[in-house]
């Protein structure tokens, strides 16, 4: 077990360093999709190699960020090195951190064998994944994979199949098998019953039983969702299903030959089958993609397919409300647009069919439960408060990330409800003197005394203001202009029902500073304490470094006729 648990760490090694590589093909396809049988239940690869220009400008900016994480390697090397003597596993680390020593560059990647503009490909054999990784040399990867067995004492164990040679680790009827191939690499999992079928096709002598031109395919999904081909792919929840629950797929067939089978997946009858086809069929599929590749900013889109039914219902719930902003004066922007009552009343009939239907299969027997008493809380009587309300929005435009608090931070904050006034006039019964803010639909906004808000902070200014669809709040000096502004703001979600903004400079900075306030390193004055002073000092630096080039992070999520829409864009300097 000691010598499995270092081999999978060299392995993994690898493939990290692999994961960060992209090889320059003249070609407009990616020949690895060339392994991937028709079967599939997932599939994520790029037609496209990156862009020289995006490769040398996101090198330049994380130049001194690795040049940071190669002085901390050097503390890690050292401190290994220092235990390795008898320790199989602290030996094959101290190799591992010898190779990478000085490599943490473009040409130092490129010393192992990688390429930073190759293709790659991640799919399923059965449900089994394989990871198949572009390479620029597979003579340098080799050989570096040889310096490293050499400096830890080692040999990694390889098998060789019609003369061609891969790298296996096998426990618990679980194989782990690594090949280098001619121009690329490939890593898989699967069940060491299953060889005999997989390894051919896992190691290129013989094509998938059932090939498909999954180059066009990805094309096709490019082009329908806007995806740039430099990243997409599908996750199929329907077929993965079914590679589960028919006793004639790739994957229980594998499972069963390897003793690995789950008794409950055994034993179930056609009624449970169905019902889980059921529940498979309500998010059939998903998709992903990247919508931008530029020097200075990347775009990902998660589509997740739904039952057109439930789609159009979901659609129905999305309120009108500003989405966030991406003004780069704010440390955070975030908006929620939900009409809570009819929520609560489709979330109510839902669960009712459920209960007047339940599911047969004893193995959801607990998803029966969980409906019924979920039911009982949503027939209790909704306050009309929160059956009126339609979500929120917030901005956060300053805070003193040293001394993160209401008195150090200024923003905005309201609450999107129909008819206000009797949020108002519930306030009005409940909180003495709040009738005398006098605030009005449209009208000025007040500054709230701190005893009214039951605040008690020096410095502290808040200010309120209504509007026929919200209710603010400004904190802050100088924000009372600001507020009347935030509340005019026109609604443009277009079926945005949740949306982020924030500053990932500025908030890796508020994480440093809580980091600090909070960390204890034990007692003073030890070694101990010393040590974790040193590592965190180091961390801090790397977390600076990296902190520089950050721009900002935004997430739409969407309800849409065909599901739910996930859109994100992070920004660099």
């Amino acid at each position: 077990m000691k010598f499995l648990r270092t081999a999978v760490l060299a392995v993994t090694t690898a493939l990290l360093l692999a994961s960060c590589a992209r090889t320059d093909h003249a070609a407009p396809e990616n020949p690895l999709l060339a392994f991937v049988g028709a079967d599939t239940p997932y599939l994520f690869a790029n037609l496209q190699p990156l862009p020289a220009e995006v490769v040398d400008v996101y090198l330049e900016r994380v130049g001194p960020t690795l040049g940071l994480a190669q002085a901390l390697l050097d503390d890690i090397d050292f401190e290994v090195a220092a235990g390795a003597e008898g320790n199989e596993g602290a030996r094959l680390a101290a190799a591992v951190f010898e190779e990478l020593d000085g490599k943490f560059n473009r040409a130092g990647i490129e010393s192992l064998g990688f390429s930073l503009r190759s293709y790659q490909a991640v799919y399923g054999m059965g449900v089994f994944p394989v990871v198949r990784l572009g390479l620029g040399d597979p003579d340098a990867l080799r050989a570096a994979i040889a310096r490293v067995e050499a400096a830890a004492g080692m040999a990694f164990p390889t098998e060789t199949l019609a003369d061609t040679t891969y790298w296996r680790i096998a426990g618990s009827g679980i194989g782990l098998y690594l090949a280098i191939l001619d121009q690329h690499a490939a890593l898989g999992v699967f069940p060491t019953a299953a060889e005999t079928e997989f390894l051919p096709v896992f190691l290129g002598l013989q094509p998938p039983a059932a090939a498909a031109d999954w180059n066009r395919e990805l094309a096709r999904i490019d082009q329908a969702q806007g995806f740039t081909g430099h990243g997409s792919g599908f996750l199929d929840l329907q077929r993965l299903t079914e590679e589960l629950l028919d006793a004639g797929s790739t994957t229980s067939i594998q499972l069963e030959r390897a003793g690995l089978a789950q008794p409950q997946l055994a034993d179930l009858d056609e009624i449970c089958k169905q019902e889980y086809r059921a529940l498979a069929a309500k998010a059939p599929r998903m998709l992903a993609g990247t919508t931008e590749l530029a020097t200075d900013a990347v775009g990902i889109r998660y589509l997740l397919a739904l039952d057109q039914t439930l789609a159009g219902e979901l659609t129905t719930l999305v309120a009108e409300v500003p989405v966030a902003s991406d003004s780069e004066r704010l440390l955070l922007s975030a908006a929620l647009g939900i009409r809570m009552g009819r929520l609560h009343e489709m979330l109510r009939q839902k669960l009712t069919a459920r209960s007047e239907n339940p599911f047969r299969c004893p193995h959801l027997a607990d998803l029966n439960t969980q409906a019924a008493q979920l039911l009982a809380q949503l027939d209790r009587p909704l306050p009309p408060f929160v059956g009126n309300l339609f979500g929120f929005r917030l901005e956060v435009q300053d805070l003193d990330l040293r001394q993160p608090g209401p008195e150090n931070a200024t923003g905005m904050f309201s609450l999107e409800v129909d008819k206000p006034q009797m949020l108002t006039g519930m306030a009005e019964m409940f909180v003495p003197g709040f009738d005398g803010l006098g605030l009005e639909p449209g009208g000025e906004p007040v500054e709230v005394p701190q005893e009214l808000a039951s605040i008690s902070m020096d410095g502290l200014h808040l200010y309120a203001a209504m509007s026929d669809r919200a209710i603010g709040l400004a904190l802050g000096e100088g924000q009372r202009e600001g507020l009347a502004e935030f509340m005019a703001a026109e609604a443009d979600n277009d079926g945005t029902f949740l949306s982020v903004s924030y500053d990932m400079g500025r908030y890796l900075e508020l994480q440093q500073h809580m980091q600090q306030r909070y960390f204890d390193p034990g007692r003073e004055g030890s070694d101990a304490d010393a040590e974790l002073e040193q590592l965190q000092d180091a961390v801090a630096s790397l977390q600076e470094s990296y902190r520089a080039w950050l721009g900002r992070t935004r997430m739409d999520v969407s309800f849409t006729p065909a599901g739910i829409e996930i859109d994100t864009r992070m920004t660099f300097r």
